[in-house]
């Protein structure tokens, strides 16, 4: 039905990850290493190639921050950030959210820029686990820590903090509606959705 939705242009938000990230939100499902003699075989795209292209947002989410994680460029590109300019692309990367920031999708950079770091993570911090140079645009903001009812609401659900207890378990994805029902409520969705840990 996804696939279904999404080609038909009824697909407004959709959340995938992938074992790597680049700058230009390319992310694999397929391979670490060399395609043909891989260090580590994934299970794969399972349609993430077309979701990606066809659901109108695509908000990325990443459960842990590191070079390995987010890597200049991806060892296969199990599904492309960015399209040629002859490939019909009605959506793609919105955001990337993962447990030091939130990176935001520049379509006319055609590349991730910082857009903010979560409360008690400095831009240096986040730059030391990004395995490409970090881009901003304007200033680097701070994440907007969830309301006491989402905290509540996303504490009932079971979510856990990716850092500390005093880390917020939802975060505010910037441009999204204020209802609960449209936060991104870190790892418990992030995990629900594509079995991640």
């Amino acid at each position: 039905e996804f696939f279904d939705l999404a080609q038909r242009g009824k697909l407004d938000l959709f959340f995938l990850s992938g074992a790597q990230i680049d700058r230009e939100g390319n992310i694999n499902l397929t391979a670490i290493g060399d395609y043909a003699r891989p260090r580590v075989r994934l299970p794969g795209g399972a349609g993430s190639g077309m979701l990606y292209i066809m659901a109108k947002r695509v908000i990325l989410f990443k459960t842990d921050h590191s070079p390995r994680a987010f890597v200049p460029e991806v060892d296969f590109k199990t599904s492309a950030g960015v399209a040629p300019p002859n490939v019909h692309r009605p959506g793609g990367p919105a955001k990337v959210v993962t447990p030091l920031c939130i990176f935001a999708f520049d379509k006319q950079r055609q590349h991730l820029v910082l857009e903010s770091v979560h409360p008690g993570v400095t831009v240096e911090e986040v730059a030391a686990n990004t395995g490409f140079a970090l881009d901003t645009v304007g200033a680097v903001g701070v994440t907007a820590a969830p309301t006491r009812t989402e905290s509540s609401r996303s504490s009932s659900t079971g979510a856990t903090s990716f850092r500390s207890a005093t880390t917020p378990t939802a975060v505010t994805i910037p441009g999204m509606k204020s209802s609960p029902t449209r936060r991104f409520r870190s790892r418990q969705a992030c995990c629900s959705f594509w079995g991640e840990r």
